[in-house]
């Protein structure tokens, strides 16, 4: 099974980009977009069941999952309806749960922290519910960047070093990383990338991920980060990986 994610940064700005001639090149099993930026179905994919979660304010937030195999439920929401911006989305199967996310950003200047705070505590609440059932797969942006290197460049500084603990705990309660569970030494395999030039100098944050439940490892085939992809100012990420249900 082959898992694509991507944060498209309005998905009609990614669609005028090629996006959907990519996807039918690739033909994933599961496609996962975050940040889709819009109100209505702007697109369906043959083969696909599709289920959107939008946001009430206008031209913000929201995801969308594509699938070629129907789930058992699905769920738009966290266990409390604390999400009202679209950004979550949980598709459940007989042998595991699929999440894609796209977690809210504190900012430098704090504007959000509170709003990220509660969002970290009620996810990985949501998530530990959900991994006492069957072992869970997220994908999305997590607006955090575990490369250390990235907190020493102002331009980066946006991610907060208490985000970053927090994320970490998500890993203690027994996710991996599949891309560094795969690639442990690799450096500087960026995600995102800011407008003007950046890209092409190859400086970056990795925020965009594939957590995987401990019990999955061995399942795993390969991760990928497809950086040579333009129809976003992230790149898309892939988990190939095997479950049959």
């Amino acid at each position: 099974m082959m898992i694509y994610s991507l944060n498209v940064n309005g998905l009609k700005s990614a669609l005028n980009k090629g996006l959907e001639k990519y996807l039918k090149e690739i033909n994933p099993d599961i496609i996962c977009l975050q940040e889709i930026k819009c109100q209505d179905k702007i697109i369906s994919l043959d083969g696909y069941y599709d289920y959107w979660s939008f946001c009430k304010k206008l031209g913000f937030s929201g995801t969308v999952i594509f699938t070629k195999n129907k789930p058992i439920n699905v769920s738009y929401e966290l266990d409390n309806d604390f999400d009202t911006e679209g950004r979550i989305i949980t598709l459940e199967y007989e042998t595991f749960f699929i999440i894609t996310v796209y977690v809210p950003c504190s900012r430098r200047n704090l504007k959000r922290n509170n709003y990220r705070m509660l969002w970290d505590e009620t996810f990985y609440e949501y998530i530990k519910k959900l991994e006492n059932k069957k072992p869970v797969i997220l994908c999305g942006d997590f607006n955090i960047d575990l490369e250390s290197n990235s907190y020493n460049k102002t331009e980066f500084s946006e991610f907060l070093s208490s985000d970053k603990e927090e994320f970490e705990e998500l890993l203690n309660i027994g996710f991996i990383d599949a891309f560094k569970y795969l690639y442990p030494n690799t450096k500087d395999n960026f995600t995102w990338w800011f407008v003007g030039g950046n890209k092409k100098e190859n400086i970056g944050c990795r925020i965009d991920y594939f957590l995987v439940s401990n019990y999955l490892k061995e399942k795993i085939k390969d991760s990928k980060i497809l950086k040579e992809v333009n129809c976003s100012d992230h790149c898309p990420i892939t988990l190939d990986i095997d479950l049959y249900e």
